[in-house]
């Protein structure tokens, strides 16, 4: 929101200001244009600082042409008339009333010799020869079309004086986008104004100064034209003599030359700079910046600001048991001195799991998110309880029990609010269930209700903001499970012009609204800024909202895990599924892992772990598991790698040592693999010499519990050093592999559903004859009549 009487004070600033210097009542100014006119001219002359004037959104830079233009002009041409030193040379071409002429020379009596139009003029004055302008076009006999009235009128009008210099010693650049600055020039009226016969510009391609515009008024350029900073430099900048300024107008016409601008700048080559666009420049010396809202931009445009409705919804029976199992962690922590509260960080996937219904294909998510609560207590408590050296069972099941009630009590509360709405336009969804979504609401249950409901991902709403032609109703039914943080949603959805309906359980409501309270904290610093104090001298009247959420962070463990960006624990950890289909046959195959589903005559992309019984599926493979680890270590530019391939070797290492030192004691296989079962180990006796083997392709065990397993066995001062290290090395590994592989099957699938068209970066570091492979490989078309996760199975 902003402060209109804020507003009000800077366009009356800017306006008192400019009337010192200006009459611009009669430009049609709105207010934006006239601060904006005010800004850049107020740069313009100085010679301390740089300005750089940030706009919300890509398009704004079309609201500065005219502005900026015409305060460039107006700079210009007051230098330019103060110190005019206009000379006339013979051979000039003269132009006056239509007429043109050729300057002969300069008289002894210090009168000037005309000739041209079938006659000599051999007497003009000093003084009459002022009211001829030197233009750049031919000589001719004929009376022309093409005159200065326009250049004559436009700065009449703004300084009231009747002569107009016709060479410039003062001289500036501006780069920007040609089509939408013509544009914008051809829609600008001022009464008996045309701006494009207005003003001395000249348009430079990369080829050079051709003649196309720049015809509309002949004259010497005041203002050069160029589409980038290149052209500038290369075709310009040698040519100006005293060169006032160089103007930037969109962020691609500054971003890809910042550090070349900012060692001409800092050479002095160029005496000043202005940059006008969509995004900040970092580190730059002397640059004051000046950043307009979404929020000040809607205003002056007289769009109304989003309208944000919270809808607390309040499942008892789900909402009792997450406040039964984190008490008990509580309890647990205070009892054993432990620290389990990282467990709370689950939350969030519980609270961004909407369901339309128990019995369609989003409720698939309910195994997925047992298995996840399971795993993430064992191994969470499994590794509190090993510092004290006593056995964790009995409060792994309790706290797996409570869990599996928070799980079965999910309701679809939030989805029941969202039909009782008057009306969603569009339903923002988390990207990995989009297509789910989209198929439960297409069912016969709700497709009479969300026929006309369009289905967007965050991402998706992101790019479509600036196509909406009308205000649209947006639900959101959760602010968990995008890949954005909670906070830039949200700052990104006020900073929008609709009406949004937000569904909530009381917690999330709860933050909401203090990161609703960040949002408009971040304007108001913005608007109360030192920089913006500094260019206008108006105080903004900062009125500071609440936002700490010390006291509700907490209940969702950490800041650095409340910020994180996802939500999904598959990365990081391998979690199986067993896929029987009709016909007896088994495949496994890693939840995050995307498969072909045909459902309906269509083919579409969808992860493993959204499958349900009766899906006709096909599966690619990945067949190169040695291929992928050697393109990731190919392109591992920071060494990240290498150290997880030195610290693998070390518990590798200290295994072996171990092993070797026991087998010559009748110690075999089978009895480490009884040993490592005694601690804890989930594995088979394939397992245990895999581990032996220091030139095995997979690196660490798939389980952390496999981990403690071999630190209690083994108790290795080498190995018990270097457990963290160990530990957060698998994480990384496990990521990059799963990731790399998801990304191969994704491109496989591309390739075959673009019939061939498509070929990914990964896939086309592949042979001709490896491709073949993978997209021959065995992919028949599967019915699913079973599928489950599978617990404590390692596959290394």
């Amino acid at each position: 929101m902003v402060n209109p009487e804020y507003i009000s004070q800077l366009v009356i600033r800017s306006k008192t200001e400019l009337k010192k210097h200006y009459n611009l009542e009669d430009i049609g100014f709105d207010d934006f244009e006239i601060i904006n006119f005010y800004l850049i001219n107020k740069t313009l002359n100085q010679d301390k600082y740089n300005l750089a004037i940030n706009v919300p959104q890509r398009d704004d830079k079309r609201d500065f042409y005219i502005p900026a233009i015409l305060s460039v002009a107006a700079t210009l041409f007051f230098q330019n008339y103060i110190d005019d030193k206009t000379k006339y040379k013979n051979g000039d071409i003269l132009q006056k009333d239509g007429k043109r002429y050729r300057y002969d020379k300069k008289n002894i009596d210090g009168t000037h010799t005309l000739s041209g139009n079938g006659c000599t003029l051999p007497s003009v004055k000093d003084k009459s020869l002022k009211k001829y302008i030197v233009t750049t076009a031919n000589l001719t006999d004929r009376k022309v079309k093409t005159k200065f009235n326009h250049y004559k009128n436009l700065f009449k009008l703004i300084f009231g004086e009747d002569y107009v210099p016709s060479k410039f010693t003062y001289k500036t650049a501006i780069i920007l986008e040609k089509k939408d600055f013509l544009e914008t020039l051809n829609d600008e009226k001022i009464p008996e104004i045309e701006l494009k016969k207005a003003i001395p510009l000249k348009w430079v391609t990369k080829k050079g100064i051709e003649k196309d515009e720049s015809d509309y008024i002949p004259i010497e350029p005041m203002i050069y034209l160029l589409p980038d900073y290149e052209t500038f430099k290369e075709l310009v900048f040698d040519e100006i003599e005293n060169l006032d300024s160089v103007i930037f107008i969109g962020k691609n016409k500054y971003e890809p030359f910042i550090t070349q601008i900012k060692r001409d700048l800092r050479k002095g080559n160029i005496p000043k700079a202005i940059f006008i666009g969509s995004n900040n420049i970092e580190n730059f010396d002397n640059l004051k910046t000046w950043k307009w809202t979404q929020s000040e931009t809607n205003y002056f445009n007289n769009i109304e600001d989003s309208s944000i409705e919270l809808i607390t919804v309040k499942p008892e029976s789900f909402l009792n048991n997450i406040e039964k199992f984190e008490k008990r962690i509580l309890e647990i922590d205070n009892e054993y001195c432990f620290n389990i509260k990282n467990l709370f960080r689950l939350k969030k996937i519980l609270y961004s799991t909407v369901l339309p219904s128990k019995s369609l294909r989003l409720a698939s998510q309910l195994e997925y998110i047992n298995h996840i609560y399971e795993k993430e207590i064992k191994s969470i408590v499994s590794e509190s309880f090993l510092e004290i050296n006593e056995n964790p069972e009995k409060i792994i099941n309790e706290l797996t029990v409570l869990a599996k009630e928070i799980i079965n009590s999910i309701s679809t509360e939030k989805f029941n609010q969202l039909i009782r709405l008057e009306k969603t336009d569009i339903l923002i969804v988390s990207e990995r269930f989009k297509d789910a979504w989209q198929e439960d609401l297409n069912s016969k249950e709700f497709v009479s209700t969300f026929g006309k409901t369009k289905l967007l991902s965050f991402k998706e709403f992101k790019q479509q903001i600036g196509k909406f032609k009308s205000r649209k109703n947006i639900s959101i039914l959760t602010i968990f499970g995008f890949s954005d943080i909670p906070t830039d949603i949200l700052r990104i959805i006020s900073q929008t012009s609709n009406n949004f309906s937000l569904v909530l359980y009381p917690e999330e409501n709860q933050l909401v609204e203090k990161l609703l309270n960040k949002c408009q904290n971040e304007s108001n610093q913005e608007f109360g800024s030192t920089e913006r104090y500094i260019l206008s001298k108006i105080e903004y009247p900062i009125v500071e909202k609440d936002e700490d959420i010390s006291g509700i962070i907490l209940k969702f463990y950490e800041q650095e895990s409340f910020e994180n960006k996802s939500y999904h624990y598959e990365y990081s950890e391998n979690i199986e599924y067993e896929i029987t289909s009709i016909g007896g046959e088994k495949t496994i195959l890693e939840g995050s892992k995307t498969i072909l589903l045909s459902k309906d005559n269509l083919k579409r992309k969808e992860k493993v772990s959204n499958l349900i019984i009766g899906d006709n599926i096909r599966i690619y493979e990945n067949t190169s598991k040695e291929r992928l680890f050697q393109i990731a270590t190919e392109n591992d530019k920071k060494g990240k790698l290498i150290e997880i391939i030195e610290t693998s070797k070390i518990w590798k290492q200290c295994l072996k040592n171990y092993f070797v030192k026991k087998e010559s004691t009748n110690f075999g296989f089978e009895e480490l693999l009884a040993e490592l079962v005694v601690n804890g180990a989930k594995i088979q006796i394939i397992t245990v010499k895999k581990w032996l083997s220091l030139e095995d392709k997979d690196l660490f065990p798939s389980q952390t519990l496999n981990l403690i397993a071999i630190k209690k066995t083994i108790d290795c001062d080498v190995f018990n050093n270097s457990f963290d290290d160990i530990k957060r090395c698998k994480k990384a590994y496990r990521s990059i592999m799963i990731a790399l592989g998801r990304d191969l099957s994704d491109e496989i699938m591309d390739y075959i559903i673009s019939d061939k068209k498509v070929i990914g970066k990964i896939l086309e570091q592949f042979s001709e004859e490896h491709i073949a492979k993978f997209i021959d490989a065995s992919a028949p078309l599967q019915t699913i009549e079973k599928i489950q996760i599978l617990e404590n199975c390692e596959h290394e």
